[in-house]
């Protein structure tokens, strides 16, 4: 699942990661750990989260991917509004733990247009589930759900006995 993850952002070896979760938290640990060992190429972490840092150090190290959750980055863009292009190393930005409200989004491609955004979907106990691609943001009704299943993943909806439900 951490591949799909991966190769949904495109890394290569040639990518520098920012990662402003804490390793103790999933998201932190698939970034700061997982997807740079499978993509062969460097993580930037933060002792404790400030956006004037995250940005800082994306700045100073030329980060070209970045993901965390949701709030992360409307901090980072209310910080980076006024000069942007201190941003302009990344190349795909994810998100998750929380929707991208419209305006957000709205923000992040006036501010950003350049940058691809990644939607992912998990858990802890079970890394990604879901993932929205670049691509697939450009499908606005997409941006209610949490994507469709990664490779591995079988998702299903079931009632409280445990049965499949039907569609719809």
């Amino acid at each position: 699942r951490v591949s799909a993850m991966a190769a949904a952002y495109g890394m290569s070896p040639a990518d520098v990661s920012f990662m402003p979760s804490p390793v103790t938290h999933i998201t932190g640990a698939i970034w700061a750990f997982d997807m740079p060992w499978i993509a062969g190429n460097s993580c930037v972490l933060v002792d404790v989260w400030s956006p004037e840092e995250g940005i800082a150090l994306i700045e100073q190290h030329h980060c070209t991917v970045s993901g965390g959750a949701t709030p992360f980055l409307q901090q980072m863009l209310d910080v980076a509004e006024s000069r942007p292009e201190r941003l302009a190393s990344l190349r795909r930005l994810g998100y998750g733990a929380a929707p991208m409200p419209a305006a957000l989004l709205d923000r992040v491609r006036s501010l950003l247009p350049d940058v691809g955004l990644v939607q992912g979907y998990g858990m802890t106990e079970c890394a990604v589930l879901t993932i929205l691609e670049p691509e697939e943001h450009e499908r606005f009704h997409l941006l209610r759900s949490v994507g469709r299943p990664v490779p591995g993943v079988v998702v299903s909806i079931r009632d409280l006995d445990g049965n499949p439900v039907p569609v719809g």
